[in-house]
């Protein structure tokens, strides 16, 4: 039997607040050339690939390739300085004005 481990680090919460009302939905993510992970945080369009023109949602938790579903926010309330953080780069305005039911904070 042949066992193998892959760490992938904490849990990231990019969420400010958790309620009722939030809207999250599974998605397939399409990963970049090469890539072996997509963060928390990032932008993602609706073929599932990181899309900072048209998105539709932001992921929710780190997707790593050997399991490529992940869950995107499509309504709620987004922690900015958490996201961006695990994203790595500050969101373009195409960003929040695509996602007019998910509230920066």
């Amino acid at each position: 039997m042949e066992f193998k481990k892959d760490y992938v680090g904490g849990r990231v919460e990019i969420l400010k607040t958790k309620t009722a009302g939030d809207v999250m939905t599974p998605v397939t993510i399409k990963f970049a050339e090469g890539a072996t992970v997509v963060k928390a945080g990032s932008p993602i369009g609706a073929d599932g690939a990181v899309n900072e023109a048209s998105p539709i949602g932001i992921l929710l938790t780190d997707v790593v390739v050997a399991r490529p579903i992940g869950t995107i926010v499509k309504h709620g309330v987004i922690n900015e300085a958490a996201a961006v953080k695990s994203y790595g780069k500050a969101y373009v305005a195409t960003v929040k004005t695509a996602l007019k039911n998910v509230i920066f904070e």
